[in-house]
């Protein structure tokens, strides 16, 4: 078990970089779309297509493309629009929306040294910084930018100049703004989410092809949505009720738990559970810290929950030997990008041999607590 401990930690806490491919057309809904050259020559776009440095996406009145970037970040082209997507500066994908909508789907990462950003949107009047964020930029015929966040947080400002001074406005979850060249950035103003989206399915983007969830698979083809956050961890703090089966009384206390993830596949990862939990226990009754870990694998039901089940270590002090433990747990996962990321849960037993004088006696436990993204 150690080694594999040590396989796992090695994995999640790799740092190795592997630059990602071009931006790939995953979806196209209508006939109209056309990739422009830098020599200003256009061929009809198809499904499979990269987008190469420079090079535009035309979309017509009537036809909406969805782009897949190399991290599994999408971004959906809304009907009469203009994208340019040009090489990479610093790790940071770089887009040029020149006109029309664009609804783009970030997933959150560890931006580049140097960098606090790993995509930047660009208009003629305004630049969007963004880590992970579900968002919408258009502009219009006067020129104005509006900029909306449906779910995360994003760094606004009316160049890259300012950008980089952190001269920046910022802009979170249910909140929108406009630029102009006239008068910079307005101040963000509130608005009701629902309401836009299907307002915005209806005026600019292809119904079907826009109603393709990014944390899902795709409706209508084969092609699953991967990703590259191959790793990721997780806190939790919550409360814990331990039950002694063969023996009277319970115990409460508190929970901490530290959860190192390893993706295998879109629904399923490798979970190691390491868990502190102080217990009052012993005739006189006394405190005394209670630990296990484990490992097993977390299965993610769609929506919003997801199962975990593993075996492991346990032991409670100085009152019992080393024995087995296997626990559960089921999550309530939140959207977006905050701090808190799940209710959880769990259900443990422990199968606990006896120390000194302290009789055989497994025990279950239950545990509610809430689980921190790193």
């Amino acid at each position: 078990m150690t080694s594999f401990l040590f396989f796992l930690f090695a994995h999640i806490f790799s740092n190795a970089s592997v630059a990602a491919p071009r931006p790939r057309i995953s979806n196209i809904q209508g006939t109209g779309a056309r990739i422009e050259g830098k020599n200003g020559q256009s061929t009809p776009a198809k499904v499979g297509d990269r987008l190469e440095a420079n090079e535009k996406l035309i979309t017509n009145e009537s036809t909406s493309v969805l782009l897949t970037y190399g991290d599994g970040s999408r971004a959906l082209i809304g009907k009469s629009s203009v994208l340019e997507i040009p090489e990479e500066k610093d790790g940071v994908t770089q887009n040029d929306v020149h006109s029309g909508s664009v609804r783009a789907l970030i997933r959150k990462k560890q931006a580049q040294p140097g960098s606090k950003y790993h995509f930047l949107f660009r208009s003629r009047n305004a630049v969007m910084g963004v880590r992970g964020t579900d968002l919408v930029m258009s502009t219009g015929e006067g020129g104005a930018t509006e900029a909306r966040i449906i779910e995360g947080l994003v760094d606004m400002a009316t160049n890259e100049e300012q950008m980089k001074a952190g001269t920046v406005k910022p802009l979170k979850t249910g909140e929108y703004l406009t630029a102009s060249s006239e008068r910079g950035l307005s101040e963000p103003t509130r608005y009701e989410v629902s309401g836009y989206l299907k307002s915005l399915e209806e005026r600019q983007m292809g119904l079907n092809t826009y109603r393709l969830d990014p944390r899902a698979p795709f409706a209508d083809s084969a092609e699953p949505f991967t990703s590259t956050e191959t790793s990721y961890s997780r806190f939790r703090l919550g409360a814990i009720h331990v039950r002694q089966i063969t023996d009277k009384g319970y115990d409460y206390s508190a929970i901490l738990s530290y959860s190192p993830r390893l993706r295998l596949s879109r629904a399923f990862a490798l979970v190691v559970d390491a868990s502190l939990f102080p217990l009052k226990l012993g005739e006189p009754r006394k405190w005394t810290p209670a630990y296990r870990i484990g490992a097993g694998l977390r299965w993610n039901l769609g929506g919003r929950i997801s199962i975990e089940a593993g075996a492991g270590r346990e032991q409670w002090g100085t009152f019992t030997q080393n024995g087995m433990s296997y626990f559960g747990n089921l999550s309530w996962n939140f959207r977006g990008q905050s701090l808190v990321r799940a209710l959880v849960f769990g259900f443990g037993y422990y199968d606990r041999p006896a120390k000194g004088s302290d009789p055989k006696n497994p025990s279950v436990t239950a545990s509610t607590g809430l689980e921190f993204g790193l």
